[in-house]
């Protein structure tokens, strides 16, 4: 997870070139799909909504989210998942990670008092994001203040149709489909960037706020591209693309529709604005 963090903090350096978080228009000649880029994760008070973003939601009649984030949230759907896709009991994590980072990683994880046998069964990737996560919740930032979290509830209290790209069990596999090796990978890379403060943390959200991603995000992207290419094709490449295709095949009806997506999958040559443009439809950024 180290491209992301340094994306972020990349971010919170730059002179902001819109002063919102980012949202595009995409037009065809019969629809139009606003794009916002989200994050998942905010502060309870933090000021994301603005007139651009309001007017695109009140024009939707669909809005689409990554995967249904709410129904996570209840239930033991998330539990499930885990168990089903994040445990690995006959490979011990041990033997996969070199023995300072699994200290590292203890030290880290130390909070949540795990029992040392479950982080053993764990798989890299779910111990990552877990690593990932940590951090930014005892920075103040909640899961159930994410901009698509609350955006969620929204779209149900008011009725608008509610899509989803893929299932959470489709999530499951983009990170538990990974070759072992860059599953590790992506958890050393984790360790070596847990040690975040709570004021790098919240400036991360602030560049957000700023609405800066354009003039950074394509570089920050390049290096995840050419130093963890496994992990960029899955986390975004082919995502992107299955994305591109569905929202083009909507471009063709005749619908208003709001896309909310994270961020990352805003940017660069294959986030979703420069993917619909190549395809022949007019992309603006509005914010």
């Amino acid at each position: 997870m180290r491209v992301v963090a340094a994306l972020f903090a990349a971010l919170a350096l730059a002179a902001p070139a819109f002063a919102a978080p980012p949202v595009w228009a995409v037009r065809s000649p019969t629809a139009t799909i606003y794009l916002f880029g989200t994050i998942h994760l905010m502060t309870p008070n933090a000021a994301w909504r603005s007139p651009a973003l309001d007017e695109a939601y009140a024009k939707s009649s669909t809005v689409w989210f990554e995967t249904d984030v709410n129904g996570l949230q209840s239930g033991d759907a998330a539990k499930d998942l885990v168990l089903q896709y994040g445990l690995d009991p006959d490979h011990p994590l041990s033997s996969k990670v070199d023995a300072t980072h699994l200290a590292a990683l203890k030290s880290a994880l130390a909070p949540l008092n795990l029992p040392e046998a479950g982080l053993e069964r764990m798989q890299p990737w779910i111990v990552s994001l877990m690593l990932l996560t940590l951090p930014m919740q005892q920075a103040g930032f909640d899961p159930k203040s994410g901009a698509d979290v609350q955006l969620g509830s929204e779209a149900a209290a008011d009725h608008k149709t509610i899509r989803f790209f893929e299932t959470p069990e489709q999530q499951a596999h983009v990170f538990a489909d990974m070759p072992q090796a860059a599953q590790v990978q992506m958890l050393d890379q984790s360790i070596d960037e847990h040690a975040k403060t709570g004021a790098e943390i919240k400036a991360m959200e602030a560049a957000w706020l700023a609405g800066d991603l354009n003039r950074l995000g394509p570089l920050m992207i390049g290096q995840m591209k050419t130093q963890y290419p496994a992990f960029y094709e899955s986390l975004l490449l082919r995502r992107n693309h299955a994305w591109a295709e569905t929202l083009a095949a909507e471009l063709t009806g005749h619908d208003v529709e709001l896309v909310n997506v994270g961020a990352l999958h805003m940017a660069g040559p294959d986030g979703l604005p420069a993917l619909l443009k190549a395809r022949g439809f007019r992309v603006t950024r509005l914010q």
